[in-house]
């Protein structure tokens, strides 16, 4: 009972938003990467789906986020998405971890849309145009002995690729 409680404090915690009067910023890319950035201007680890996913090492990353990959478009290879992720053995960790980071970006873009993913975990939303961030926390896989919990964050320009849907 007290870990549904803690967990239904944390999704209650990122529900808020920040001071009146805020004005949101444009999602213009993530972790010191721009959509639109040609790929030969990050730091590629390795590449993956017919060269179109990356393993990078941004500028700027994230102390709560491990790996990092990005999407480019087909020839001019644009990156026009951007995802951040780790993960987490334990929930509750993921949860909180979720918590902190959306309230990040409430901070930053306003406020979210929160729906919830296939296995009912929280997902939020923060939309502009056709840019997007999503952040979620989404059990990985395991027996129930051994869960695993990957914490992401994707950032997503869909002008960059035609309007496609977002994650």
């Amino acid at each position: 009972m007290k870990t549904k409680l803690k967990i239904s404090a944390i999704l209650t915690a990122v529900t808020l938003v920040s001071a009146p009067g805020y004005s949101a910023e444009s999602i213009t890319g993530a972790f010191g990467i721009a959509f639109g950035t040609l790929l030969k201007d990050v730091n590629v680890i390795e590449s993956h789906v017919n060269s179109q996913i990356h393993n990078v090492q941004p500028p700027k990353p994230m102390s709560l986020l491990r790996f990092y990959t990005v999407d480019t478009t087909g020839d001019d290879k644009k990156i026009y998405r951007i995802t951040g992720l780790t993960l987490e053995n334990n929930r509750l960790a993921c949860l909180e971890d979720l918590a902190t980071i959306t309230s990040i970006l409430q901070n930053k873009y306003g406020q979210s849309e929160q729906g919830h993913s296939e296995k009912k975990e929280p997902i939020f939303r923060f939309l502009e145009g056709k840019r997007s961030v999503i952040a979620s926390c989404d059990q990985e896989g395991g027996d129930n002995s051994r869960k695993t919990y990957k914490l992401k964050v994707t950032y997503e320009d869909r002008g960059l690729v035609g309007g496609a849907d977002a994650l």
